[in-house]
């Protein structure tokens, strides 16, 4: 198995990009803002569940961090490496070769609920996170107005693929049992929840090529159900939240939650 000073690569990603434009965007975006503001050159990035890296060569270019990956996709790790340079170890969070205390940040997107042992996983997580790091878990959101609405029509309910589905107070309570303590719930607004419920609602399914994606990319009908997403995150029951977590030195833990509550 390779050493994890093996998985870091420096090549510059093969297309131009307008770092000006990506840097409005990502400062423009709440959680992602707050990813930039905590990343530096002296900072590690995780990213669990990385897919073809994009996520992770926009933070190496925006802040010049090191950054890693883990997928368990032998093709994700293949298109990273052609299209960012970057070295991605494929396989489980278990079999990643990198040492405890070693992340300043860990992010997994869309990833928590399609894990049969979420518990172990998110230990894994404050184990491999220095002891005042933070982690980034994006999470279909049980919860939401669309998942009582629509039920197994539920566009993120995605079975079988999806394992677990949680609610903020779910995901929060299996954080702290893994050692990491909840900062602040985000609720999404984006719309692809509703719009994919409404795919499978009036259609049962998104596979017949008469009608695959005529209702999920309907840039019409994004606009008229896009005023309601912002409603259900304002009232906090978007399809999808964002959780943000920290692992607290023992010193703090011993001052009081109080002395525990920074963001990022």
């Amino acid at each position: 198995m390779r050493s994890h000073q093996q998985l870091h690569h420096v090549k510059p990603r093969p297309k131009k990009v307008n770092l000006r434009r990506l840097r409005r965007k990502v400062r423009g975006a709440p959680v992602l803002g707050l990813i930039y503001k905590r990343l530096s050159p002296a900072c590690r990035l995780l990213d669990v569940g990385c897919g073809s890296g994009a996520f992770l060569n926009d933070m190496r270019l925006l802040t010049g961090c090191e950054v890693y990956g883990i997928d368990v996709s032998s093709l994700a790790a293949k298109t990273a490496s052609q299209d960012y340079g970057l070295d991605i170890s494929t396989g489980s969070v278990f079999e990643s070769p990198f040492p405890n205390s070693y992340f300043d940040l860990i992010t997994a997107w869309s990833y928590l609920e399609h894990v049969n042992n979420p518990s172990r996983v998110l230990a894994k997580f404050s184990d491999l996170l220095k002891p005042d790091g933070c982690c980034v878990i994006q999470t279909p959101n049980f919860g939401s107005f669309n998942a009582r609405l629509f039920k197994e029509k539920w566009y993120h309910l995605d079975c079988p693929r999806h394992l677990y589905i949680y609610t903020p107070k779910t995901v929060t309570n299996l954080l702290e049992k893994g050692g990491l303590t909840v900062q602040q719930v985000f609720y999404e607004r984006t719309s692809k929840g509703i719009l994919g419920s409404l795919q499978y609602f009036v259609y049962g399914d998104n596979y017949n090529p008469d009608h695959r994606n005529r209702l999920r990319r309907s840039s019409l009908l994004k606009k008229a159900v896009s005023p309601l997403s912002r409603i259900a995150a304002l009232l906090r029951r978007a399809d999808t939240v964002v959780v943000l977590a920290r692992k607290c030195r023992k010193e703090i833990w011993e001052g009081g939650p109080a002395d525990c509550s920074e963001i990022l």
